[in-house]
């Protein structure tokens, strides 16, 4: 037998569907050695291997895998006496239509195959979009969470750095009240702000001046604190601007007073929001300096 002939039996030694003659000589082809069709042979026995995985449940997968290729080769009768005497059959067939048989075999068979090949392409697909669909969620999650913990240290750190101010300007408030030359001067609240309070001190051989003010409530949008000396000869003289927050205390560098200038006291109003050379507004902390 030739080898394109023994070519051509391959799908039937794959389905176990030859003649002993046949079988015979496709065995002693393939010991004799031939890559090809020892590569064709597994191929088709793969190809079965995973057709006869789906077809387990009902009944033999070689049973089953036949019963489908009779259905396409068009059988009349699939009994499973008809399916035992095909044996029988196959070898009264002429050898023009055994080799039709042959050919419709092995197109039913890589037919079969590529339907099984397109439903795990099918599984794959899909377990891979569930993957991905999940792992852009999880992404999503960790990019929220990363934005929030950044967003988080931003207000951390400008909450130490306001720390760091205030404790810096009450260190220079602390020094200034206790120099040699020290004087202070406790502000009192008038009649806009009663329960207000302040304290100032100024200390000309340290070159520094701090106030310390508490009680007083927010400046509208468009006003804010203007802080002023009061001196003999020039009358208010500006300190300094700043913001009263809405609970706790207000701690402000004030510019020194001019050289020369006495002092006579200190006092805190209301002005536009950039302040204005003299006083204009309400008057809300006032305080003597001590002789």
């Amino acid at each position: 037998m030739s080898h394109e002939e023994v070519k051509d039996l391959l799908p039937l030694r794959a389905l176990e569907r030859l003649d002993a003659d046949e079988d015979r000589a496709v065995t002693t082809h393939l010991a004799g050695g031939c890559p090809e069709c020892e590569r064709e042979l597994a191929s088709f026995r793969e190809a079965l291997g995973a057709l006869g995985l789906t077809a387990d449940r009902e009944g033999s997968s070689n049973d089953r895998i036949w019963q489908l290729l009779e259905a396409r080769l068009g059988a009349h009768e699939t009994s499973a006496g008809i399916r035992a005497g095909m044996r029988a059959e196959d070898r009264a067939v002429r050898p023009r239509d055994r080799m039709h048989m042959v050919s419709f075999a092995a197109i039913g068979i890589a037919a079969l195959a590529l339907i099984a090949l397109g439903f795990n392409v099918l599984s794959l697909y899909r377990g891979l979009e569930a993957a991905r669909g999940t792992a852009n969620f999880e992404v999503a999650a960790l990019r929220a969470r990363i934005d929030e913990l950044q967003h988080g240290l931003e207000s951390a750190s400008a909450r130490i750095a306001d720390l760091k101010t205030q404790l810096s300007l009450t260190s220079n408030l602390t020094l200034a009240a206790f120099s040699p030359d020290a004087r202070v001067v406790h502000l009192t609240g008038l009649a806009a702000a009663p329960n207000a309070s302040g304290t100032v001190a100024l200390s000309p051989s340290s070159h520094t001046a701090f106030m310390q003010v508490s009680g007083l409530p927010p400046a509208p949008a468009d006003k804010i604190y203007e802080a002023w000396w009061i001196g003999r000869q020039s009358g208010p003289i500006r300190a300094g601007l700043f913001e009263a927050p809405a609970a706790g205390v207000a701690r402000v560098a004030l510019i020194m007073p001019p050289k020369g200038e006495e002092i006579l006291a200190s006092a805190v109003t209301l002005e536009p929001g950039n302040g204005t050379e003299k006083p204009t507004g309400t008057m809300y902390l006032k305080g003597d300096m001590p002789r």
